[in-house]
């Protein structure tokens, strides 16, 4: 890796991005240090990696041997850490820049995308495991299938990396290949119109290299692309170089055949469930054929990828299935509650769910509302703020309203669950889907170590 610092300190350690790169840091022999707001799902990762990370801002733990900092896009200019760091001359860098000056040197496959970027990439790195390399990756959340693997160094030229386009940050990258999973406006309370978030990702195609590939998924395919690459569209159409033919979904997933540049592959099965992840693995098999890889290994890999920590990450439980997902856009609810039809038919579905920002919740307000009453049950959460001020007006009591004159069927909650004498309220049977990108992953955590035991039954009501 092209790290150019011996010892680094990171603001804002505990984001799925700001972990990942301190474990990233950690293994390429960098002496890594952290801190953040509040201890949270990644500090057992981050332990694990050596990496010393603190709660709160204390910049007189930060010695003169500090060679950078590095803050994500939600820290303030008035963090501690970050004025002792100005005053002393120390680089401060935001997340996207210093790793856009790590893995420069390597031959950087990226997937962006207001959706399922954090899945894909997962795809790609096992598209090019089943090819028989050995990528690095970041990747902003967990695979399930190894436990603290959002970050490797890898041994192959090649480098999966998640571009994210908050604050437009993937602008700090250029890619030989580059995937894009779809373009529905979001981030508005930064990017202020649809318009500016498009122009944001047409600018991140035009830093692809000369001669590199793009692959643009249905829901993206409307982008203009710069001309001297080679452009890949993959999805459900006929038009489609990479197209899933013959689809059977199935509780196990979804069987497919597809058509590729490579013939016609398979039958595959998706392992997770919805058709949205059907997209995503034929993105990530082109991204992987674009390195060379045989196209039949490529959407194999993609296709038995076990998923991501928080992106339908489904347990037994007692009285049924419990869903953890990091679902916060309407899309993405959407696509949460289309998959767990598919993955769990003729079960009562339970949504308990936690907006995440004021704004999004009120630009999104219909939306939002439209996709709740497809639930059979709703538990609303109050919305999680970051980044902002409470927007006046909107709450989740309003966006509880919203739905209610929809038809929903929904309870507001007066904070975030504790304890498990709300889900007594739960039939037996019933699936339940916790969703949200704030902290309500704390209640499936508490689930998962058995904090909250599972109820034993029940009001049916």
């Amino acid at each position: 890796m092209n790290v150019p610092w011996r010892r680094v300190h990171l603001v804002g350690v505990g984001g799925t991005g700001q972990s990942a790169l301190a474990c990233l840091l950690a293994e390429s022999g960098v002496l890594v240090t952290g801190s953040d707001a509040v201890k949270g799902p990644t500090w057992g990762a981050l332990a694990k990696a050596g990496v010393d990370a603190w709660v709160g801002s204390r910049p007189e733990r930060l010695g003169a041997e500090i060679e950078a900092v590095v803050r994500s896009a939600s820290v303030p200019d008035s963090d501690g850490e970050v004025r002792f760091a100005r005053e002393r001359g120390i680089p401060i860098l935001k997340y996207a820049e210093a790793v856009g000056r790590v893995v420069a040197p390597r031959r950087l496959l990226t997937v962006s995308g207001t959706h399922g970027k954090t899945t894909t990439c997962g795809m790609l790195v096992s598209a090019l495991r089943a090819a028989r390399r050995e990528p690095g990756f970041l990747i902003g959340g967990e695979r399930i299938e190894a436990p603290s693997g959002a970050a490797r160094v890898g041994t192959s030229p090649e480098f999966v990396l998640e571009a994210c386009e908050y604050d437009r940050s993937f602008l700090q990258y250029t890619p030989s290949a580059a995937g894009v999973t779809c373009a529905d406006p979001d981030h508005l309370d930064y990017f202020k119109t649809p318009s500016a978030f498009r122009e944001a990702f047409e600018a991140f195609l035009g830093r692809v290299e000369e001669g590199g590939t793009i692959v643009l998924a249905s829901d993206a395919r409307s982008l203009r692309t710069p001309p001297g690459r080679r452009v890949l569209r993959a999805g459900f159409d006929a038009e489609d170089d990479w197209r899933a033919v013959d689809l059977e979904p199935t509780a196990e997933g979804t069987r497919l055949c597809a058509a590729t540049p490579h013939g016609t592959l398979g039958p595959f099965v998706v392992r997770l469930p919805g058709r949205h992840n059907v997209a995503n693995a034929l993105v990530a098999a082109a991204l992987a054929s674009a390195t060379g890889a045989e196209g039949a290994e490529a959407l194999s890999g993609a296709c038995a990828f076990a998923g991501m920590r928080r992106r339908f990450e489904a347990r037994p439980w007692r009285f049924g299935f419990w869903v953890d997902d990091y679902a916060h856009h309407p899309v993405e609810l959407a696509a949460l509650i289309a998959a767990s039809r598919q993955r769990y038919p003729g079960r009562t579905l339970w949504l308990i769910f936690q907006p995440h920002q004021f704004v999004r919740t009120r630009i999104f307000l219909d939306r939002f509302a439209e996709v709740l009453a497809t639930a059979d049950r709703v538990l609303l959460a109050p919305v999680y703020g970051v980044r902002e001020e409470g927007v006046s007006g909107v709450d989740h009591r309003v966006l509880a309203d919203a739905a209610r004159a929809r038809g929903a069927k929904v309870e507001c909650l007066d904070g975030l669950p504790e304890g498990g004498a709300l889900l007594t309220r739960i039939p037996e049977g019933s699936v339940v889907l916790c969703a949200g990108a704030g902290d309500l992953w704390r209640l499936s955590e508490a689930v998962r170590t058995g904090a909250i035991p599972s109820p034993r039954v029940v009001d049916t009501a």
